[in-house]
């Protein structure tokens, strides 16, 4: 596919006045680009050249601009995301993968797979200001539901290492029976967290952990690839080959499953919550799915290797 980009002030509706469109974001992983899908025409729109194998995305506080890590470059390209050309790249330690922003947009957190750390950029000076020692091959990491810490899966350790924010330090960690890739969190209307689920490699399956002991309490068997709670903290979606088994909360009863593209892996939910988008790793789509009837909607090509997303208004 050749490779364009259509700015977004062109895709930008007016009477009087500019109203942005959702945007869905890809990491292609195979090439070196993220593909913009229209979210409500659920077509691509443009593609952005970015760093080689780009593993994550992440949309600053203005919708301005994109953070994409780039594994082979060991850097974390930003992009203006009006017009789809790189401001700057910053270096990173090895092979950056997943990315958090601070709740207040003043602070990117980086998971630096190779250096065996979390590392802080600011996102007003585009620097990287600090490094936190997380263990080895830190992977997937989630923000907590009351926006003070991000607990990051340090694979090479088998353990989560919990940052705080404020202080950007790890404040405690959690050993967990398996390698660790990713976490979701099941919390109440105050925020309070009640259990982690934690998605294990290989054919680990998902553990699930209850947060104020830090002790598991059972497990979803299978060979999971990746795992959500939907915004509203009434289901866990759980990604494994080509589909995703959907559990009611707290129960934890299996409630559906949805067929989608092949090498189903990551899921990241629009901001209302009405759908689940569902990167198909291994047949280069995403999925969109209907997150009350539990239906996919289209399955969208997003080139090789589909991998982070990220949505934007």
């Amino acid at each position: 596919m050749r490779s364009f980009f259509m700015p977004l002030a062109l895709l930008l509706c007016a009477a009087g006045m500019v109203v942005a469109e959702e945007r869905i974001y890809v990491a292609e992983s195979g090439e070196s680009r993220v593909t913009a899908i229209e979210g409500a025409g659920n077509r691509v729109v443009g593609q952005i050249t970015v760093s080689g194998a780009p593993q994550a995305i992440a949309v600053s506080v203005d919708g301005r601009r994109l953070f994409v890590s780039g594994e082979t470059k060991n850097a974390v390209d930003v992009v203006d995301r009006l017009t789809g050309k790189l401001i700057r790249s910053v270096a990173t330690g090895r092979r950056p993968g997943d990315l958090v922003l601070a709740p207040e947009g003043r602070k990117l957190f980086v998971a630096a797979r190779g250096a065996g750390a979390v590392e802080v950029i600011d996102t007003a000076t585009l620097e990287k200001v600090k490094t936190i020692f997380t263990g080895k091959e830190p992977a997937g990491m989630a923000l907590t539901p009351d926006n003070t810490r991000i607990v990051a899966a340090s694979a090479g350790e088998r353990k989560l290492s919990v940052i705080n924010i404020r202080t950007e330090a790890v404040e405690f960690e959690i050993p967990v029976a398996g390698v660790p890739q990713a976490v979701a969190f099941e919390a109440d209307k105050s925020l309070t967290i009640h259990r982690v689920f934690v998605l294990l490699a290989g054919d680990g399956g998902v553990e699930v952990m209850d947060w104020a002991t830090r002790k598991a309490v059972s497990r979803l068997a299978g060979a999971a690839r990746g795992v959500a709670a939907s915004p509203d903290g009434k289901m866990l979606w759980v990604a494994m080959n080509d589909a995703v088994t959907v559990y009611a909360l707290p129960e934890l009863k299996k409630a559906a499953t949805v067929q989608v593209g092949k090498g189903a892996s990551a899921i990241v939910f629009t901001p209302d919550g009405k759908r689940g988008l569902v990167a198909g790793s291994a047949e280069g789509t995403v999925s969109v799915v209907d997150a009350a009837a539990w239906k996919e909607l289209a399955r969208v090509a997003a080139g090789a290797g589909p991998r982070g997303i990220a949505v934007a208004e």
